[in-house]
């Protein structure tokens, strides 16, 4: 299998189930679940940037205002929800970029560029489907803080988690942000070979 018909594979593996029996041919298909994604992502979009300000007027608020430290103090569920989406949102515009670079992969490519072109999917591969350790023991310590203060409701030192979390998803955001760019480093190398 040549390294154009491993990345569409891939790509159509895992975004999109062309093998399934359907009324739609697998191009439908690919367009359909493109029109889904893109509206799906403003919706993420959306979430997250109500999700992220709530995070960081809270978060940093609690420590300066008394208001803001009892509101901040309810705030566990809405925490996990926005560690959630800063993982979510950056995913699904990743995605929804492979889905593009699908429908726009040509037909063939060179004999010469085989061996570039296979170092680009292992790479592809990585950053679409990696995960980070880092950023995954990160979420994991803070969504159990979280949960056990949206269980528990008395842990004392809650309020001075606020600037934890909003340094926690900023870092994730800007984390999930770089790896998009290289994938869409990734796919526009593929796209010239």
């Amino acid at each position: 299998m040549n390294a154009l018909s491993q990345r569409k594979e891939f790509i159509s593996q895992r975004l999109i189930d062309l093998h399934s029996n359907s009324k739609y041919t697998p191009e439908e298909r690919i367009q359909r679940r493109l029109r889904f994604t893109r509206r799906l992502l403003w919706v993420q979009i959306a979430l997250y940037v109500i999700l992220l300000g709530f995070i960081l007027v809270l978060g940093i608020g609690s420590i300066f205002s008394e208001l803001l430290a009892a509101r901040w103090e309810k705030a566990g569920l809405i925490a996990i929800f926005a560690l959630t989406y800063t993982v979510h949102t950056f995913t699904s515009l990743m995605h929804r970029s492979s889905l593009e670079h699908l429908q726009k992969l040509p037909d063939a490519l060179p004999e010469d560029k085989q061996e570039q072109a296979k170092a680009l999917n292992t790479e592809f591969r990585q950053l679409l489907f990696g995960r980070n350790a880092w950023i995954i023991a990160l979420m994991v310590i803070l969504a159990i803080t979280a949960v056990i203060h949206f269980l528990v409701e008395s842990i004392s030192w809650w309020q001075y988690l606020g600037p934890a979390y909003v340094i926690a998803v900023v870092v994730m955001s800007i984390n999930r942000y770089r790896t998009w760019q290289k994938l869409q480093a990734n796919i526009q190398q593929f796209e010239e070979l």
